[in-house]
């Protein structure tokens, strides 16, 4: 192809200073690239770290709610067993406070009868709670 028309598929020839100016500007692109890409690998891990924080907030958050729940029931039953044992120990003094009155048992004899029964109760829920067989007394 003499006939001064270009190849398409040959490389184009570049002038040297031209040349230069593109592989200079290629570098600052690279460059620009890396320091973007550089930015980019922070504002990831950043948000990464933060994440991670928030997750083990609310873990912690959640394990502290459930741990009040649980302090919580346990004061509660607590509470209601020592309410059932008074409430049962009251029923038992009244029952026999009537059957001393239609009877005729003295007052001390219903306080030994009385003290006997509670005892007996709160052994009962000793053992209950200690899944201790009861005592033969």
């Amino acid at each position: 192809m003499s006939d001064g028309s270009t190849n398409p598929t040959a490389a184009p020839q570049v002038p040297q200073g031209l040349a230069e100016l593109y592989a200079l500007n290629g570098k600052a692109m690279l460059d620009d690239q890396v320091r973007r890409l550089s930015e980019h690998d922070q504002t990831y891990d950043d948000g990464l770290n933060q994440a991670r924080a928030q997750f083990n907030k609310l873990v912690t958050d959640a394990q502290s709610a459930a741990n009040l729940a649980l302090l919580n029931a346990v004061g509660v039953a607590d509470a209601a067993a020592k309410q059932g044992l008074r409430h049962a120990e009251l029923a038992a003094a009244d029952q026999w406070q009537e059957q001393a009155e239609q009877a005729g048992i003295s007052d001390d004899d219903i306080a030994k009868i009385s003290q006997a029964v509670t005892a007996s109760i709160t052994a009962t829920l000793a053992n209950m709670a200690t899944a201790a067989p009861p005592t033969g007394k």
